[in-house]
């Protein structure tokens, strides 16, 4: 996939040599051959069916170009949009001047243990980024352009079989009017992401799922178990407390956050197999600091029948808790999203990700 991202740009169809199992070295070469056709480049020799078509000689299409990857397993559809593809696209699509989005459809798992949940990528990481892609002139915009970025989850998919489907359009954001940087210049680099400065939670988000044959039950003592120690950790835990921007009215003190957290329990039904899970995520005050806004916190964790509910909700409660206690002004997850942006980024970039404060100097 990451090939026939880079070659959707260059118009010429390379090489990936070395990556047998277990190799420690791969190389990608070119092939600028004139004489071949530069309209499709297909890889049928895969194992994961990647297949990569250009779809800019029908005029019915609505792409500039779909790419598929299935891991054919129940391997994170997150992981595999995180470092490699986003990031690829982006980078393959400046200069071009194509309205049209170029489309992704990813196969796997949706909801995939020790690594990102995809409710993740839509609910935290796709608000941000497209924050990011449509910074004007160091001051955030909200207005009614069209969104770089969407994520749309079709089908979800849980171990051990996967077969979850997501789709997702980016529209090129170099060329869709978008200003980068401190004047009024259109530039073709990104900016250097500036998220330092901790600003206080105003508000919990609860989502839990139950999905296909998992009863409703345990979705909602996930529920129970994050709350109980979200109320607990205000009590214990001073750095905690002194993230929120209010300490509440009610008889224990506990701020309007926590007491009135936003609770979604859903079942899904339009899936393959049975699963459930729970994501919690803190937003921070709505206030620009250097053109950005600062990004939710979250933490998640999936439901195993050898634990119980109660635990599961109640150690996922404890990841965000650590995370804003400590003074992140992003949460482990974002900081590995980003860092390909970082690295891509004309200027200097710094994040504070709990203790440590991280930079990437270009």
């Amino acid at each position: 996939m990451a090939v026939d991202i880079g070659n959707s740009n260059e118009k010429v169809c390379g090489e990936l040599v070395g990556t047998e199992i277990g190799a420690q070295r791969i190389s990608y070469v070119y092939k600028h051959e004139s004489s071949q056709d530069d309209s499709m480049c297909v890889d049928d020799t895969s194992p994961n069916k990647k297949v990569k078509t250009y779809n800019n000689e029908s005029k019915e299409d609505t792409t500039n170009a779909r790419f598929i990857a299935d891991t054919g397993t129940a391997g994170s559809i997150a992981l595999l949009l995180q470092a490699s593809f986003l990031p690829g696209l982006v980078n393959a699509m400046r200069g071009e001047n194509n309205s049209k989005p170029i489309t992704i459809e990813l196969h796997g798992g949706t909801n995939a243990s020790n690594a990102l949940q995809i409710d993740y990528m839509t609910d935290v990481f796709l608000p941000f980024i497209n924050a990011y892609f449509q910074q004007k002139s160091n001051s955030f915009s909200s207005t009614k352009e069209q969104s770089p970025l969407d994520i749309s989850i079709v089908k979800r998919g849980y171990y051990p079989k996967g077969g979850g489907v997501v789709k997702i359009n980016l529209y090129n954001p170099i060329t869709n009017d978008f200003t980068f940087g401190s004047n009024n210049n259109s530039s073709t680099t990104f900016p250097g992401i500036q998220l330092s400065r901790c600003l206080p939670i105003v508000s919990i988000k609860i989502k839990a799922f139950h999905a296909g044959s998992a009863p409703r039950w345990v979705a909602d003592k996930m529920v129970a178990g994050a709350m109980k120690q979200l109320k607990q950790s205000w009590r214990d835990d001073i750095n905690f407390r002194q993230r929120f921007r209010d300490v509440g009215s009610n008889l224990q003190g506990i701020s309007k956050s926590i007491i009135n957290a936003n609770i979604e329990v859903s079942h899904v039904t339009d899936c393959l197999g049975s699963g459930s899970g729970i994501i919690i995520i803190a937003q921070p005050m709505n206030q620009t600091y250097q053109t950005l806004p600062c990004p939710a916190l979250a933490a998640s964790g999936l439901g195993d029948r050898k634990v119980n509910p109660n635990e599961t909700g109640s150690d996922v409660a404890k990841e965000l808790i650590e995370c804003i206690a400590s003074g992140g002004v992003v949460d482990k997850w974002m900081s590995d999203q980003l860092i390909p942006f970082m690295a891509l980024a004309d200027g200097d970039s710094q994040l504070l990700n709990r203790y440590e404060c991280m930079n990437i100097n270009n």
